[in-house]
């Protein structure tokens, strides 16, 4: 998977879409502090409101995220309003 997303990334390095499955699965490899990146990188691409959502909770899982930080991951979640 991480090379099927980095050839996608390598043509579309902003797509919110790919950073947060590059996040999904470095996650899944063990390899948390890239997840980690991956994750914040995607947010920073204003995502739609449904990936926000994903992402801010995917993000809030990652153990080298500070407790207040996830926090208001989690309450930038909800106000985002996605299903």
């Amino acid at each position: 998977k991480l090379g099927l997303l980095a050839t996608g990334l390598s043509s579309h390095p902003r797509s919110p879409h790919l950073l947060h499955l590059q996040g999904k699965a470095l996650r899944m490899a063990g390899r948390g502090r890239e997840a980690t990146a991956a994750f914040r990188a995607a947010l920073s691409q204003e995502p739609p409101a449904d990936l926000l959502t994903r992402t801010c909770a995917d993000l809030a899982r990652q153990a080298d995220v500070p407790l207040a930080e996830k926090a208001a991951l989690l309450h930038r979640a909800v106000a985002a309003g996605a299903d």
